[in-house]
């Protein structure tokens, strides 16, 4: 009986994977090491926010890796997926942190192209309530000039235009 091994496309397609595993292995470790370093560069500090895809390629990497060629260098990519992990697991376990501000946040969102007629009695319902942030659309700067005027403690973002 003949024995059975790769010849032709599936020797191609299996060195295919191998390299494709080898290579994506690779730049996952890299990136796992660079993203310790995001202080010195922005891509850097990115990378530090995908640590959950590095985990998961690292992993499937080591897998494809070790079921085609059993190498060294498959620590490598088991190590980066420690890594990972390691950054990872702080998110998951203990207790967040208790809010040291208020509990709400209060926001107004006004039309500044409408045609209300009693400016009086609209700034003193804005004011009323007791909102932290202001958000004017389609306005000018006199009704932010008066609500300003009206409560100094504000904060009042004015879109122009409508």
């Amino acid at each position: 009986m003949m024995p059975w091994g790769d010849t032709g496309t599936l020797a191609g397609l299996r060195l295919a994977v191998w390299v494709a595993a080898f290579i994506f292995g690779i730049l996952t470790a890299i990136a796992t090491i660079a993203a310790f370093f995001g202080d010195a560069w922005w891509l850097f500090d990115y990378l530090a926010n995908l640590r959950w895809w590095l985990f998961w390629i690292s992993l499937l990497s080591a897998v494809v890796y070790g079921m085609l060629n059993r190498g060294f260098l498959i620590l490598v990519f088991v190590g980066a997926m420690a890594v990972n992990a390691v950054a990872l697991v702080p998110m998951w376990l203990g207790s967040q942190p208790d809010s040291t501000g208020e509990n709400s946040l209060h926001i107004v969102s006004i039309d500044g192209t409408g045609g209300y007629t009693d400016r009086q009695g609209a700034l003193n319902w804005i004011t009323g309530t007791d909102a932290d942030l202001i958000l004017i659309a389609g306005g000018t700067n006199v009704i932010a000039d008066a609500l300003l005027r009206a409560d100094p403690t504000l904060l009042v973002l004015l879109q122009p235009g409508g």
